[in-house]
Parts: C-alpha cells; structure tokens; sequence
C-alpha cells in the first residue's frame, strides 16, 4: 500500500480540528434544549399542582363541598388524612398539642369528602386555610405528579374562646383531566399536628420597656393567640 501524502494528511488533520468544535456545540445544544425541554414540563407539571390546591384551598374554606368534589377524580383512591381523629400529645404552658390520627382503610372520593366535611363541621369559624405544593416527588411529562403538600387551617373550634392551627403534610397524586388541569387521584397522611391554647401566649411588654409599638396586621403572625407588633421608624 503506498504511503498518505503528506498534503493529504495536513487536510484530514485540519477537517478533524475544525469539525470537533462543530460537534461538541452541536452536542451541547442538543443536551441544553433537552433540559430546556425538561424544565418546561417539569414547571407545567409543579403550576398545574399548585393551581389545584389553590381551588381545593377555596373551596374547603368556603366549605363548598360541592366544589370540591370536582377537584377529586371520581376513581380517587386514598387513605384518611387524619381530620377527624385527634389524640393528644402534650401540654405545656397552657399550649396543648395533638397528632393527626389517621383511620384504617382506604378511602374512596365520598369517604374523602365525608371527612373534609365533618372536620370543617368542627370550626365555629375558621380564618385561614391553606394546601401548599411543598415537594415534588415524581412526575411525568403527561401531567401526572406524586407530591408532598403542606396543610395549614387556622380557626376556633366549637365551644373554645381562642383559635388554633392545625398543620400537616400530605402526600398527594395528580392527574391530568381532559381539557386541561389536574385532579386528586391519591392522598395520605405523612404527619401532623394541633396546637390550642387557652391563654394568650405572648403579652405586649413593648411599652413597659419605653418602645413605641404599632400593631402590623398584615403581617401579624398567626395563630393569633396574642398580639404580634412592629417597631416604628
């Protein structure tokens, strides 16, 4: 076999060097646009939760039960979140505490609702109540999300004189409906807990001390079981 030219081996070097960065930026591109890709999903998938909970949120603090058995699939297949069953865990300082208890069994879309009924039915009056997306666990670019959300109520309970709050977190699955949006196909109880008290649980000593304090109630932390201040300028 005879020898390469020397002048033909300076053009494969020189084609090999210039088409290198070609198909490494090509390469890169291609990777950038899939996780570009990827991300996009992903935030659809995260709104489309959050857009869900926000409506659950509202209609249960509205204790529009109607509403929300629109938001729960009718094949929805959970356990007990715990609502309606409370056992006691501590007292301290005339704060009481007490865990969520779940119940045994699953629970089909009427149980669910029956339970978000009868633990609303428990309010004299509630101020606030939230469901938040708190972790995404897993998804799927068609919609479906396994999540963990935040519960958060705030309100008095029939025959007590101060509000509570309750917190937990659940693990919820969604799935995408035709036309757009996501329900609640799965739920659980991960933890949770209520804290009562009968008492305020914080005095304002603010002026005693010689400082001028202004009540800020839009951002007053709650529960209210006493009240939060703000220093002026």
């Amino acid at each position: 076999m005879p020898p390469i030219p020397r002048w033909l081996r300076r053009k494969s070097s020189f084609l090999g060097l210039t088409l290198a960065p070609v198909v490494l930026v090509t390469g890169t591109l291609v990777t950038l646009n899939q996780m570009d890709q990827h991300g996009r999903e992903f935030f659809a998938a995260g709104r489309g939760a959050v857009e869900t909970l926000g409506r659950l949120a509202g209609a249960l603090q509205a204790r529009d039960l109607a509403a929300a058995e629109g938001i729960y699939s009718p094949a929805f297949k959970g356990s007990s979140l715990g609502l309606a069953g409370f056992h006691k865990t501590g007292e301290r300082d005339g704060l009481e505490t007490a865990a969520f208890a779940a119940g045994p069994g699953g629970a089909g879309r009427d149980a669910a609702l029956d339970e978000w009924r009868a633990y609303l039915d428990g309010f004299q009056s509630i101020e606030e109540l939230g469901l938040h997306l708190h972790r995404v666990e897993a998804w799927k670019p068609d919609g479906e999300v396994t999540a963990k959300v935040r519960f958060e109520a705030i309100g008095t309970l029939r025959g007590h004189q101060r509000p509570g709050i309750d917190r937990a977190l659940f693990r919820m699955r969604f799935v995408p409906v035709s036309g757009g949006g996501l329900e609640i196909a799965e739920a659980s109880l991960l933890e949770g807990e209520r804290q009562e008290s009968d008492r305020p649980q914080f005095d304002e000593v603010g002026r005693a001390a010689g400082i001028a304090l202004s009540v800020d109630p839009e951002h007053s932390y709650k529960p209210r079981w006493g009240r939060t201040f703000k220093a002026l300028p």
